[in-house]
């Protein structure tokens, strides 16, 4: 059996994009939550885990600080660091103004707080576990809904791109961590 690294899901996340990046021969394990990842490695239904730690508009991600300071005896074993570039989508073509609900994850939603509010300044903004699944939610609402979400989750997840990188800033990154229960060599 090959290796096997979890991450923040469903299919489609940048949790995912980084995995594929740092083992793209690798089983991809999604979970539904940042401590779901570490768990996974830790009762050894992964051999790795991939979260995210900071991103470069909004910071440290507190869940993987949290998580790394008080709750896990996991080491950082790599990094990978993914560009990302935001996409607003709907079920299909909508005016900007008849958007009444924006859903993302909280980390999204910050990263594009400055198009938000000059761009959707009347729409609910709704956190999300994931960025997919976001997705996966705004498919099931009202067609006044739309997403903040990776291009690759609007194809897998049969949504209508509306505007592309939406993100504050065009250098937007994020910067994951592997875990595992081994350390990386010293260099």
């Amino acid at each position: 059996m090959g290796k096997r690294v979890a991450y923040l899901g469903p299919a489609g996340t940048y949790s995912e994009q980084a995995a594929r990046e740092w083992a793209d021969n690798a089983t991809l394990v999604p979970v539904e939550s940042i401590p779901a990842v570490a768990n996974s490695v830790s009762v050894g239904l992964a051999d790795e885990g991939i979260v995210p730690i900071e991103n470069s508009i909004e910071g440290g991600v507190t869940f993987t600080l949290d998580l790394l300071i008080h709750d896990s005896e996991l080491s950082i074993c790599g990094e990978v660091i993914v560009p990302i570039h935001q996409c607003l989508m709907a079920h299909s073509k909508i005016e900007l103004s008849d958007i009444k609900n924006v859903i993302s994850h909280p980390q999204s939603l910050g990263q594009c707080r400055d198009f938000l509010t000059n761009k959707l300044p009347g729409a609910e903004l709704t956190a999300s576990l994931s960025n997919s699944t976001a997705v996966q939610e705004m498919m099931e609402a009202s067609f006044e809904t739309a997403a903040i979400s990776s291009e690759r989750a609007a194809i897998l997840y049969g949504a209508t791109i509306l505007l592309e990188n939406v993100e504050d800033r065009s250098n937007n990154e994020t910067r994951f961590v592997v875990l595992s229960h081994s350390d990386h060599e010293p260099t």
